[in-house]
């Protein structure tokens, strides 16, 4: 795997695993500013892989602004034929629920539901087994 941390003011830590196909970008602090946060997340796609996790724990604040970036990143994955899996702090889980976008937006329980190997999401609780 290999790590690449992100210059910008929000802390972003982007690691992609060749094995698994996967690019994780790991966001903290806050999920506010379009500009900042779009920088981060357009990352995740810049790196060819299957699956994009979002690793979004370590969120304290998430605005409108951050919501509407989630969407634009959750469209680019479709566009790109790319699996999007978002692993929520509370205070994105909260804006996703209060803006009935859940369906937009894959939130997964685990880091294991992240890599494909857990149980379900937290969206609708749907077991992949």
């Amino acid at each position: 795997m290999t790590s690449l941390a992100d210059t910008a003011a929000e802390p972003a830590v982007v690691t992609v695993d060749p094995v698994r196909a996967t690019v994780t970008v790991t966001i903290t602090g806050e999920l506010d500013e379009a500009r900042t946060t779009g920088v981060a997340l357009a990352r995740a796609t810049a790196v060819r892989a299957d699956t994009v996790v979002l690793d979004a724990r370590a969120v304290g604040l998430c605005t409108l602004e951050g919501a509407h970036a989630l969407l634009l990143l959750a469209q680019h994955c479709r566009d790109l034929g790319r699996d999007l899996r978002v692993l929520p702090s509370t205070a994105v889980r909260r804006k996703v629920d209060a803006l009935g976008v859940g369906v937009l937006i894959p939130l997964v329980r685990s880091p294991d539901d992240a890599q494909g190997t857990g149980s379900g999401s937290v969206r609708d609780g749907t077991s992949k087994r």
